[in-house]
């Protein structure tokens, strides 16, 4: 009889199974850590977005004539998120004309953000605004609100 070595299937078959188990647990440790941080990032942008609002009266107009433009943003204390400050995004025609930082409203206030344009050729004709939260050591800008068109001032 000739002497056959090799694995015995039991022996093949628990192996199999390990390396089952340990290429599960491996992806497990990568890929749930990377699904909760962008969960994590996508309910903190929807509620920073959801507590803030561009008012669509008073203060939230252009002066073609001057140049000069305003909004007013309110604040809501609907969430905890902690906003840093807004990035005022001045439209002109469909694209950003100019872009402007303003403090963040407290919780339950308002701001309002001016630009001047004067020394522009464009005349800004809406308003986008997107929460900037603190991120770690860094900034980080949110998505924008929706634009808004900015009437004339009275």
């Amino acid at each position: 009889m000739i002497n056959k070595k090799g694995v015995s299937a039991v022996v093949a078959t628990v192996l199999i199974i390990m390396i089952t188990v340990a290429a599960v647990a491996i992806v497990w440790m990568t890929v749930i850590p990377m699904i909760k941080d962008t969960a994590n990032d996508g309910i903190t942008e929807f509620n920073a977005q959801k507590s803030i609002e561009i008012v669509r009266e008073g203060y939230t107009c252009a002066n073609q004539g001057t140049g000069n433009s305003s909004v007013q943003i309110s604040r809501d204390a609907s969430t905890n998120v902690n906003i840093t400050k807004l990035s005022v995004q001045w439209m002109a025609g469909g694209n950003t004309a100019n872009t402007t930082d303003c403090l963040a409203p407290s919780i339950n206030g308002n701001v309002v953000c001016t630009l001047d344009m004067a020394t522009a050729t464009v005349n800004v004709t809406g308003v986008r605004v997107a929460p900037v939260i603190q991120n770690g050591q860094a900034e980080k800008e949110l998505g924008a609100l929706p634009e808004v068109a900015l009437p004339a001032c009275a």
